[in-house]
């Protein structure tokens, strides 16, 4: 177990819970300067897709090339997506009668199917549509499971079409569509770290620190805006946001950095829940947000940040203690 990872998946599950919150102020409250510092908390998604990288390609490097383990995989992958994120959809179907006009949406057969299978279009769950990314990445990485020649020819020509479609254009977030956004590349970003520290798994115990520390501050200098006029189209943001973290997780074994988070309990307990904060969040903070300004009786808008967003990671930690946690547990012993 790299107890760092657990940490990373923590912080970046805060962050997008606070970009969300901030977003949520900006709209309903007012916003201050302590929430203006998430402003760019986004780029924690980006981190997500680095760090999911790394961690796929750790825990099944030894699969790679061997054809008769790819149904563990799908079935790993399977567990480990789709049914919490189905009960996450129950869920936000509620917050649609509470707080949306639900007789005004119009409910279409083919695009709901498709995004309840993470396959294009949009999703149920709008923060969901990282998952369709992880989705596709996982159905190239099952390439290299059946074969490692194939899939690796296949998995390289994907990323240079990546490069090649985006590099030259100013902006193309929604033009490619998903499968050749530049978010994908991310993912091998955090294949090469993992190679790259398992290669040289010595000197990163040793040395990795350095990584580490170059890493978070070239990520915090984006998180907090710094470098907003060097970064002015989105893949310029997203690969930045993506080298940063390729850093932070490439030193990630270092001994003094695994030394320093795994005595924090609390933080890697929220690392395991992140998956349940990240898919639940969205519910909690127009909650929160609803009944604080139904009481007017807060006129501090930093405490209705705080109240939100403590709120919104109680909700996603309860949904992993009472849903996520017994359902991937129940079917993991039916399944595997």
């Amino acid at each position: 177990m790299i107890y760092s990872l657990h940490v990373y998946r923590a912080f970046a599950a805060l962050l997008i819970v606070f970009f969300h919150a901030n977003m949520y102020m900006d709209d309903h409250f007012y916003t201050n300067r302590l929430t203006l510092l998430f402003e760019f908390g986004n780029f924690a998604v980006q981190f997500f897709f680095v760090l999911s990288g790394f961690i796929v390609y750790y825990n099944h490097k030894n699969d790679i090339g061997v054809s008769k383990k790819i149904s563990i995989f799908i079935k790993k992958r399977f567990m480990r997506i789709y049914p919490v994120y189905w009960l996450a959809v129950l869920v936000h179907s509620f917050k649609l009668f509470m707080f949306d006009n639900y007789n005004s949406l119009k409910i279409e057969f083919l695009p709901l199917i498709s995004g309840l299978l993470l396959i294009g279009g949009e999703p149920p769950i709008t923060i969901a549509w990282t998952l369709v990314h992880e989705i596709i990445f996982y159905l190239f990485f099952g390439l290299l499971i059946l074969s490692k020649k194939v899939g690796s020819i296949v998995f390289i020509i994907w990323q240079v079409i990546i490069l090649t479609l985006n590099i030259p254009s100013q902006d193309i977030y929604n033009e490619f569509g998903f499968l050749f956004s530049c978010n994908n590349l991310l993912f091998g970003f955090g294949m090469i770290a993992c190679f790259l520290a398992l290669k040289f798994e010595g000197l990163i115990k040793k040395r990795g620190i350095w990584f580490f520390l170059t890493g978070n501050l070239i990520f915090l200098s984006a998180l907090l805006g710094f470098l907003k006029e060097f970064l002015p189209f989105f893949h310029s943001r997203v690969l930045l946001a993506g080298f940063a973290s390729f850093l932070i997780v490439l030193g990630s074994m270092d001994n003094m950095v695994e030394s320093l988070f795994k005595k924090n309990q609390f933080i890697l307990f929220l690392g395991t829940a992140s998956y349940s904060i990240y898919l639940i969040h969205g519910v909690g903070i127009p909650f929160t947000g609803a009944f604080i300004d139904y009481l007017k009786i807060i006129n501090s808008n930093t405490l209705i940040y705080f109240i939100m967003t403590t709120m919104a990671v109680l909700a996603g930690v309860l949904f992993y203690c009472f849903i996520e946690a017994p359902v991937y547990s129940w079917l993991k012993k039916k399944t595997m």
